[in-house]
């Protein structure tokens, strides 16, 4: 009896039928089927002519007749197939189609595979026991491709037959090697794997991942394994190199990555493997993230020990820092990273001012002073985003930013500003009050304000600097000082167009003897000088649709938008320690509301600010406070600034008087610190001041934004290959480039992945990623260099090889044409 049912037997007939098959010829020795071969005909579709040994020109001549009429017929014979010489059917063979009843050769003839293939279908009947994987096989299969890779392939669900991919899917799924066993490929898949890569250790995925990662670490910084770590050592790195590439590479694989890595450190003791490298070498190597927090930990004891120049190779600790940002686990490291960048700014001492002349104080703190401001600034923001497990890093490096930002920094700049500080010093155009005659009334066309409480110069200037990333807009910076107090209810007014200024106490303002205190009243007093004025909150404004924007735009020639997130948040004691994230807010919501301006054909822009503000995250005790005499009667009294009108000595306390500010005959008197210190004044809020005399809260920005309504013409900056030479010669090819434009306005930065593929588009390297974002106009700080390790295989010298540079951010690629020049070849009988 046959080992198929009759069913697979009409089944595996019919397939054969299906294309323009006249007849199909079934020899078989030992005649099985021929008692039921009229059950046969029952089922199938075409008739069956029936032959024996001594009828071969008689079946043959009604073969002719039937191929004649266009029929169609299974020819079964129940003999051994004659040879060449014997058989009269042999032309008719040559188009026609043989069928055997044996389940294997039926399989292997639906898989398309060559008969050498056969005992490789009866060795894995178990593998092909589903119609699902057959299928799969079919779709992966190409004549001459190793079958027992198409098995892994199908097994693993890779999408191609690289064993890179499915040495892939393992790592992700290691449960897929109870699969290769399960179907007797295990060992098939460990031969695999040792031949490509050369691998040599223990049959165990760990063990595998721990070689692969140990000369990665090796090969990042080009240093030979040493004697203790040999066992480690693979026959083909470069294979090893170019499988690491590309799995880190993946997107989809990066939790993965970490993870392996993670046990991988632990698997090797990689503290006690790698405590003896060098840092130049260490600051090479990203395979595993305790790499990171080892150069973490040194930028922070290097800038704690006070090494803030170059510390090794010609780098500074910032160029270290912006490298490492750049590398594998830098979105884990970013904010530690940057923040080592931050400090270095806050620690390097201030240079004594020799300035006598105010104008010198301000040019000092508006093209370098407010660079330290910042740089606190976003060091506490990074600070207080840090993920739990930094934190105790930092803590005596914040101790020391902290102390640096106090006194090396603040105390000075403020002392220097107020021992200089007069009214009259600063120049008609440059102060607060004269706002609008100086910069407003100028301007012929229509002009929006926009006016952003406590938005300090510093701020304005990273916002102008995001702005100047794009080539719709165009920013000049100046800059107003504002009076005393720098307070709100002061600032508000005094930016209004005006004539006459006049203080009338608790905290309100007539401006040209009209009140100033909400919105409406602002609205009146613009709409009194420019009848085509409008005032409107900034967050009520983007509220509205589009057509609404428009229409309240149109016809107006000028616009105020009051603007309050930084003033709002600093202000009040249970949110006054998120400041600086607020100030951040701020900066995203202006440069999205001046995008939105543009849109509706606004074409002048002003961003200003009420006044600024100081903010300390030490906690302030006695010796930073400032008691005011008890027995005179302050008007009214706040952390920097108070109002009065009987003088007083007190160290430590300055005064200038109210007309002097408002431009009139006011005697009463603004007192303020002449340091950084305050007032004790009753209430929570100690941390986040203003009112007071000094840069940081007096200088305001005047950011003049015009805008353009086309589309960007920004394009990413591009990459070129300078190698004259376009030629492979070793398993590692150095790409030479440059960046043809700095990163500026009309050219964007952009991150490349560069790699090489052969004539068919399969890749044949590691891939490495170059990010193009070099700013200098000096074209040889632009030069860039590469190295991608190619894979080990046989090339063809006549074949065709390129170099491919895609925009990850574009998802473009580039094409360019190598000679392959290799006199030595690999290769092996499978993908890899």
């Amino acid at each position: 009896m046959a080992e198929v049912e009759l069913k697979d037997i009409v089944t595996g007939i019919e397939k054969l039928f299906k294309s323009d098959t006249h007849f199909v010829f079934w020899y078989e020795k030992d005649g099985e089927f021929a008692d039921n071969i009229d059950a046969l005909g029952q089922q199938l579709n075409e008739p069956i002519v029936v032959m024996s040994p001594d009828t071969q020109l008689k079946t043959k001549i009604k073969l002719l007749g039937i191929e004649k009429s266009g029929g169609k017929a299974l020819v079964y014979a129940a003999f051994e197939k004659p040879d060449i010489h014997q058989n009269l059917f042999i032309d008719m063979i040559l188009y026609s189609k043989e069928f055997t009843a044996d389940m294997n050769a039926m399989l292997l003839h639906e898989l398309g595979l060559p008969q050498t293939e056969l005992s490789f279908v009866k060795d894995h009947r178990k593998f092909f026991g589903a119609k699902d994987r057959i299928a799969k096989f079919k779709q992966h299969y190409q004549l001459g491709k190793n079958s027992e890779q198409v098995e892994l392939a199908v097994i693993a669900k890779s999408n191609d037959l690289q064993l890179s991919n499915i040495l892939m899917e393992v790592i992700t799924a290691p449960e897929l090697l109870d699969e290769f066993a399960k179907y007797q490929v295990l060992e098939v898949f460990w031969n695999f794997i040792d031949r490509a890569y050369g691998y040599h250790g223990k049959h165990d995925l760990q063990e595998l991942l721990a070689t692969m990662m140990m000369n990665f670490t090796y090969y990042q910084m080009e240093l030979e394994l040493p004697e203790v770590l040999r066992h480690y050592e693979v026959g083909n790195s470069n294979n090893v190199v170019s499988f690491m590439l590309n799995w880190r590479n993946r997107n989809n694989t990066r939790e993965v990555y970490k993870q392996v890595s993670d046990q991988v450190w632990i698997q090797l003791d990689g503290q006690q493997i790698f405590k003896n490298l060098k840092v130049i070498d260490l600051l090479k190597t990203d395979t595993f993230i305790a790499f990171d927090q080892y150069i973490v930990k040194w930028l922070i004891s290097e800038l704690s020990a006070g090494h803030l120049g170059e510390v090794i190779n010609h780098m500074t600790l910032s160029a270290i820092a912006e490298k490492r940002n750049k590398m594998y686990f830098s979105l884990e490291y970013q904010r530690a990273y940057c923040m080592t960048v931050y400090a270095r700014k806050v620690l390097i001492k201030r240079e004594s001012q020799d300035e006598n002349d105010f104008k010198d104080l301000i040019h000092t703190y508006i093209t370098k002073d407010y660079l330290v401001d910042t740089a606190y600034r976003k060091y506490l923001n990074a600070l207080d985003h840090l993920p739990a497990t930094q934190v105790e890093w930092f803590d005596n490096l914040s101790q020391s930013v902290e102390s640096s930002y106090n006194n090396e920094h603040l105390v000075p700049m403020i002392s220097d500003w107020c021992h200089d500080y007069a009214p009259n010093k600063i120049e008609p155009q440059r102060r607060e009050r004269n706002f609008y005659s100086s910069t407003i009334s100028a301007n012929k066309g229509r002009a929006v304000v926009i006016i952003s409480d406590a938005f300090r110069f510093e701020a304005a200037k990273q916002l102008q600097k995001k702005l100047d990333k794009r080539d719709v807009f165009g920013t000049d910076m100046q800059y107003a000082v504002t009076g005393l107090p720098s307070v709100t209810y002061f600032g508000k007014p005094l930016l209004l167009p005006n004539h006459k200024i006049v203080y009338q106490g608790k905290g309100e303002l007539l401006v040209d003897g009209q009140k100033a205190t909400n919105l409406e009243q602002r609205l009146h007093i613009l709409q009194t000088v420019e009848p085509q004025s409008q005032a409107m909150s900034f967050k009520n404004f983007f509220s509205l649709s589009s057509t609404d924007q428009k229409k309240y735009v149109a016809g107006q020639k000028v616009i105020y938008f009051y603007h309050d997130i930084v003033d709002a948040t600093g202000d009040k004691p249970v949110s006054e320690a998120d400041v600086f994230r607020a100030v951040e807010d701020a900066i995203s919501e202006l440069e999205r509301g001046i995008d939105r301006l543009r849109t509706i054909s606004i074409r002048n822009i002003y961003v200003t600010a009420d006044h600024g503000f100081i903010y300390r995250r030490h906690l302030l005790d006695s010796t930073d406070k400032i008691n005011l005499p008890s027995e005179v009667d302050f008007e009214r009294k706040n952390l920097r600034y108070a109002i009065g009108s009987t003088d007083f000595n007190e160290i430590g306390v300055n005064n200038v008087k109210l007309g002097d500010i408002l431009d009139n005959d006011d005697q009463r008197f603004i007192f303020y610190p002449s340091n950084a210190n305050i007032f004790s004044v009753a209430g929570a809020g100690k941390n986040y001041v203003h009112g007071g005399c000094s840069p940081q809260e007096m200088i305001i920005p005047v950011l003049h934004v015009t805008t353009e309504s086309r589309k960007s013409q920004a394009t990413y900056v591009k990459l070129a290959v300078t190698d004259s030479s376009r030629r492979i010669t070793g398993h590692e090819v150095i790409v030479n480039m440059v960046q043809n434009d700095p990163v500026d306005e009309t050219h964007r930065a952009a991150a490349y992945v560069l790699y090489f593929v052969d004539g068919t588009g399969r890749q044949i390297s590691g891939e490495q990623i170059v990010h193009a974002d070099i700013t200098s106009a000096n074209v040889n700080d632009r030069l860039i260099q590469c190295h991608l390790p190619l894979i080990d295989q046989d090339f063809e010298r006549s074949g065709q090889y390129q170099l491919v540079i895609k925009n990850a951010e574009a998802n473009t690629k580039k094409l360019i044409d190598y000679q392959m020049d290799l006199t030595v070849g690999g290769g092996f009988d499978f993908d890899i």
